[in-house]
């Protein structure tokens, strides 16, 4: 689950993408490379965790924060879940904390080299955000202080990033944009109400959101308007186990697609009538190069030892539960889980060549698996988690007794018998 504790993200200046830094570049061009935000160019949505890093606390700076004026406020336009209709209300009005320009002198967007969000505990399970532009020599530039946020389950302030909007963080709720250059507010939107959101841009730089509970789906255009709101997901599909939304990206066509960790499906919709269109299993891209090398789930006494070679063949032990080591040879293909929503090749096939596992030999395949999560450095921190890819038989489940497995690259680990 996605916990809120002390943390420091350095935002990257590329536009639509939530990111650790923010680089902004001469002339107004923005330079940079992007983080870990499920606005995926590739079409598939991400799987970083609520696009949160863990850090120790950091403490607040005793300088002065930036002025932050109160927004200027349009109405928000609405559509309802249920009913597929649209409301305009006026939205309600929100209390900035007060600040106080920690700059004399103006600064122009072309000063700011990168913007930070440093998260600080108080008492009573409440955080503070603290947002610190820097220029290239690492001059501050101007400070912004939250309100003090009550903290639960799920993060309460998030960084989400920059579009032509300005620099775009979530509050207790509520979707905040400041000036890149002056820190100074220009305009909030309070109709949002999730925490622990996950988020993800369109063409024309609408942010649409989804929150770890609800709500279901949420877009706020550049000028901070609400254009579509739906509360909660159909209970059909909640029922069927579509909570707990862990990234989106919106395609080609305008069709926003959520990926939830609780099953590991991505359901497909159509975000202005609120409908569902479609869903499919989840699955991250895969290529042999990255798969080549040894890995193992634990480093003491691992249940799995895998090595993997660059043509795909395989040779693997599985210490099962039953206190019995199997021994596997074969060969992984990689194919694609789902034609019609295709975005490269996702899906693991195996092949057994030898084994003397009994009853997989019989079936001659440990398995169909997907990635539905990874870390991709080229170093050995580099991890994958896998998970059968239909209701068939794996190894996991009947030799290890679950439902997916955390593998993690470690050094070469020698003969493997």
């Amino acid at each position: 689950m996605k916990k809120s504790i002390s943390l420091a993200l350095v935002l990257l200046l590329s536009v639509g993408l939530a990111a650790c830094s923010i680089t902004i570049a001469p002339a107004g061009h923005t330079t940079g490379t992007t983080g870990t935000n499920p606005a995926v160019s590739s079409g598939q949505p991400e799987t970083s965790p609520s696009q949160t890093t863990d850090t120790p606390t950091g403490t607040t700076s005793t300088e002065p924060p930036a002025s932050s004026a109160q927004p200027a406020t349009s109405p928000s336009q609405t559509t309802d879940a249920p009913t597929g209709t649209t409301t305009t209300e006026p939205p309600a009005t929100s209390t900035q904390p007060e600040t106080q320009p920690s700059q004399t002198s103006e600064v122009t967007t072309t000063n700011v080299e990168r913007i930070e969000l440093q998260l600080t505990s108080e008492a009573g399970a409440k955080v503070k955000g603290t947002i610190r532009a820097f220029s290239i020599n690492g001059t501050q530039l101007w400070e912004y202080v939250t309100n003090s946020c009550y903290v639960g389950m799920c993060d309460v302030i998030q960084s989400i990033g920059i579009t032509r909007a300005g620099y775009l963080f979530l509050e207790a709720g509520s979707v905040y944009c400041l000036d890149p250059a002056t820190g100074k507010v220009r305009w909030v939107n309070e109709d949002f109400g999730g925490e622990g959101a996950s988020w993800a841009f369109d063409t024309e730089e609408n942010v649409y959101l989804t929150g770890y509970i609800e709500p279901w789906l949420f877009c706020i255009d550049p000028d901070g308007k609400t254009v579509v709101k739906h509360s909660v997901a159909p209970a059909e599909y909640v029922d069927a186990g579509f909570f707990w939304p862990e990234s989106l990206f919106v395609d080609g066509d305008g069709k926003v697609h959520i990926h939830y960790m609780s099953n590991e499906e991505v359901m497909i919709m159509d975000p202005v009538a609120g409908t569902v269109l479609d869903t499919y299993k989840y699955g991250e891209s895969l290529n042999a190069d990255f798969l080549i090398g040894d890995w193992m789930d634990k480093a003491e006494y691992p249940s799995v030892r895998l090595r993997i070679f660059d043509n795909l063949n395989f040779e693997m032990f599985v210490d099962a539960d039953n206190g019995v080591l199997y021994h596997y040879e074969g060969r992984f293909t990689l194919d694609t889980l789902n034609e019609k929503y295709s975005h490269g090749k996702d899906l693991l096939r195996s092949r057994i060549v030898s084994t003397d596992d009994p009853d997989f030999a019989k079936l001659g395949s440990v398995g169909d698996f997907v990635v539905t999560d990874s870390f991709r450095d080229g170093g050995m921190d580099d991890y994958i988690w896998l998970a059968p890819a239909n209701d068939g038989d794996t190894f996991l489940n009947i030799r290890l007794n679950v439902y997916g497995i955390k593998l993690q690259r470690v050094p070469s680990i020698g003969p493997m018998g």
